[in-house]
């Protein structure tokens, strides 16, 4: 049987247990904020690309970069409605072998743009998502 002892022992107990319960998630919660704001966490790096075909200067793209990259490729039909070299499912292998983390697919009505309606495509994108916190993206040279 339970005496009143007893249960103001229990109650005690139990209020004490409470107290430092709080006391350490709110040390955590504060440790966890101080830990967030020194930035050590991996960077989602977006990148907007054609990869047709995916050669090396593309796999050292991705070799260099620090972080979740995030590839928004073309499909099977490229800037200014050229198809591609390689169909899509080629394509986005050689991304992910190479250390892309994930490839999402620019739809065809921003694919098929100029390099300037392809760029803005893929910044959209990517602002709607949500989903990254920088742009990378190599260019050709003559």
């Amino acid at each position: 049987t339970s005496t009143p002892v007893k249960t103001c022992f229990y109650f005690l107990h139990f209020v004490v247990v409470l107290a430092h319960t709080f006391l350490f998630y709110n040390k955590f919660a504060e440790e966890t904020s101080t830990f967030l704001n020194e930035e050590i966490f991996l960077k989602n790096i977006g990148i907007i690309c054609e990869y047709n075909p995916f050669h090396n200067g593309h796999a050292k793209q991705l070799a260099a970069l620090d972080g979740v990259k995030i590839c928004l490729m073309s499909g099977n039909y490229v800037q200014r409605g050229e198809p591609a070299l390689l169909d899509k499912w080629t394509r986005a292998e050689a991304a992910l072998r190479c250390g892309a983390d994930l490839v999402l697919e620019l739809p065809v009505t921003y694919a098929l743009r100029s390099a300037e309606g392809f760029a803005a495509g893929g910044v959209e994108i990517f602002t709607r998502l949500g989903c990254v916190d920088a742009l990378c993206f190599g260019s050709e040279d003559a």
